[in-house]
């Protein structure tokens, strides 16, 4: 339900659910309530991980990216920023307080980092993608998750 809800553009779970509710109801007469579909949905994360992952790699081996240039770049996922940023509670074990200096904002959250392959006339295609707390500095993040990077 999930993947053909974004197919059919659909951008979030609860305009997902809400359309399945609304003209799919007969093919799920057992179609739980909206907050058991979201806890089902996000027990599946693993599963769209590995999903997403084969996907990329496959879509890596078809344009023959292994000689592309890489692009790597890093944006702030805030949590809470402000005045919050320093009483926030929420995921402790990897999230702490930072600046932005793109933002100009003091911030709790995350960085996001991507490795991307550069594609001639397209988008880049995403290798890696993972996170580090937002007080750790790029280029130790990315040498964290990759030694070999050079240049």
């Amino acid at each position: 339900m999930y993947l053909f809800g974004h197919l059919l553009g659909l951008t979030t779970q609860r305009h997902i659910y809400d359309y399945f509710a609304s003209h799919w109801r007969e093919w799920f007469p057992a179609l739980p309530s909206y907050q058991a579909f979201n806890r089902r949905l996000h027990q599946l994360t693993p599963a769209f991980e590995l999903f997403i992952e084969s996907n990329l790699c496959a879509a890596g081996r078809r344009e023959n990216l292994a000689t592309a240039d890489r692009l790597i770049d890093s944006l702030p996922v805030m949590l809470a920023k402000g005045s919050r940023a320093n009483r926030a509670r929420v995921a402790r074990q990897l999230a702490d307080v930072s600046y932005c200096a793109t933002k100009q904002v003091h911030y709790c959250g995350v960085k996001l980092h991507v490795i991307a392959a550069r594609r001639l006339w397209k988008l880049p295609l995403p290798e890696r993608v993972f996170l580090s707390s937002a007080s750790q500095h790029d280029l130790a993040a990315l040498r964290e998750m990759d030694a070999n990077l050079s240049g």
